[in-house]
């Protein structure tokens, strides 16, 4: 994830780095042993003695930059919880918004009215409620056996699973699912290694060859955890229940019907000329919601990616062993930025322990951004073997201590817990 007020940071440690090398290369073509000014009353090309301009390039240079790899010893632990909620994905409006098309998740009824065919040449109805009639074709021509249209009736109906009938009513349903606490561990996958960047300045000279510096330092890591599989969820029916005006069939079917009309010897006239369709109330106010418990099998895949900032600021004790080699120690306050972003894609696979004919999957794909700052503390102990007085071969650990968090997404949680471990450094610095 990238912070909005950041640079990407890779982009932010490989140019850190590259400041690095780029002045400890350049310090190699340059005679960094002999200060830039001595005293006037020396004698013409006198020089410090080694260990001499050694200490006084030490006294002039107050900063070092570092710049290092890090191999993270133990990655961040991430379990997802509260799974399985997906909400009603269609909106049906309720009786007050009257006679209007409603779509489910297993049938229709659609709004009817005056056909074309029930029109006269100047298109005054000419049919009466439920009753039937003959097609006007035009120019005095009426064929057919139609059902006519009744207000407060449908023509236009259709259902997917014969156990919707009920009685003589037509049961139509919207599902969804709320979750009943269905957990998954994640499967991490993040990368041990990232960056480093620390900074110190001398705050304190103890001796020639020890100080006490202040040191801001940065890491990056990556977090990146998924899995997949099925949970257990409570089942969320709607339910609007629709009176059958007739025989309720007893197979699906989808409304209008038609059926052959054939003349006196049994000769088709025409294939749809006859209507058999059953009406169906349009408009109901027979609604009600259920809650099945654990009825609802929920298959997922959940993600979480992202990257966190390790960020530190404490004291550090420097003391060069030889001149070529020191080992410095440091502990301070710490803790993380974190930017993840969390996925879930969830779809309901099995209702009341088997399938059900949907028009469509009933399943939703969440994502959510999330970013905070987690406090902690660090500890480090780091060998420098120092090349010439600006530039040093540095390794060393860094224990790390931080705290967790939870990201949410539509209920479903993802909660990570960055610990404590240790970190590997390995890398380079500067003095300057």
């Amino acid at each position: 994830m990238r912070f909005p007020f950041m640079p990407t940071p890779t982009r932010l440690l490989a140019a850190g780095m590259a400041v690095v090398l780029t002045s400890s290369l350049f310090a190699q073509a340059t005679d960094e042993t002999q200060p830039t000014e001595l005293p006037t009353n020396l004698p013409p090309g006198f020089q410090l003695p080694p260990q001499l301009a050694r200490i006084a390039y030490w006294d002039r240079n107050v900063w070092t930059v570092s710049a290092s790899l890090r191999f993270n010893s133990a990655s961040p632990s991430i379990s997802f919880g509260n799974l399985g909620s997906i909400p009603y994905l269609r909106g049906i409006p309720g009786a007050d918004q009257g006679s209007i098309d409603r779509g489910y998740d297993d049938g229709g009824v659609l709004s009817d009215d005056y056909r074309v065919d029930e029109l006269l040449d100047d298109g005054t109805p000419f049919t009466s409620p439920n009753t039937r009639y003959a097609g006007n074709e035009g120019n005095g021509l009426f064929v057919g056996d139609y059902l006519s249209y009744t207000p407060g009736q449908t023509r236009y109906w259709r259902y997917l699973n014969q156990d919707q009938i009920v009685g003589n009513q037509v049961a139509m349903h919207l599902y969804s699912a709320s979750s009943a606490g269905g957990s998954m561990p994640g499967i991490e996958d993040s990368s041990p290694i990232g960056f480093d960047l620390q900074m110190t300045r001398r705050a304190l000279r103890l001796s020639e060859r020890t100080e006490i510096n202040l040191a801001l330092g940065i890491g990056l890591s990556t977090i990146k955890a998924r899995n997949s599989g099925s949970v257990v969820s409570n089942l969320e029916v709607m339910t609007d229940l629709y009176d059958i005006y007739g025989t309720a069939p007893s197979e699906v079917t989808t409304f209008p019907s038609y059926g052959p009309l054939r003349d006196g010897n049994g000769n088709i006239i025409r294939e749809n000329g006859v209507e058999t369709t059953v009406p169906l109330q349009d408009v109901t106010a027979n609604r009600s919601f259920s809650t099945f418990a654990n009825a609802a099998v929920i298959d997922g895949d959940w993600e979480l990616k992202g990257a966190y900032y390790a960020l530190r600021l404490g004291p550090q004790l420097r003391s060069h062993l030889t001149e070529s080699f020191a080992i410095s120690v440091g502990a301070g306050v710490g803790g993380a930025y974190v930017g993840t972003d969390f996925t879930s894609t969830e779809t309901i696979s099995s209702y009341f322990g088997g399938n059900r004919v949907l028009f469509g999957t009933v399943g939703v794909r969440d994502v959510a951004n999330h970013s905070e700052y987690i406090f902690g503390f660090y500890g480090e102990a780091t060998a420098e073997y120092w090349l010439t007085p600006r530039t040093a071969l540095t390794a060393g650990v860094l224990y790390e201590g931080m705290g967790d968090y939870e990201q949410v997404v539509r209920g479903r949680t993802a909660k990570v817990e960055l610990g404590s471990g240790l970190v590997a450094r390995i890398g380079i610095t500067t003095r300057f």
